[in-house]
């Protein structure tokens, strides 16, 4: 997994399934702004490998994108090394 898509990772989850692309990508960290282009293909990438989970509601402009469980075993996989 590259290092923009961990970033991804805890973004998504420091967002607890609240924020949207747009807010996600607000609080993108500075070494990352310059992939901002890239961020909803890998977003998109992460939720069909299984790592978020992306969710739109009807009625709702906004998306929501939350960890799933996959996502958060593999981010407390980093905190154990």
């Amino acid at each position: 997994m590259t290092d923009f898509e961990i970033a991804l990772l805890k973004l998504v989850a420091r967002g607890e399934g609240q924020w949207s692309w747009y807010e996600i990508g607000m609080r993108l960290p500075g070494p990352y702004l310059s992939k901002s282009k890239d961020m909803m293909i890998t977003l998109k990438r992460l939720a069909e490998m299984g790592y978020v989970i992306h969710e739109t509601k009807a009625g709702e402009a906004r998306d929501r994108w939350e960890l799933s469980p996959k996502g958060q075993s593999f981010l407390d996989s980093l905190s154990d090394m």
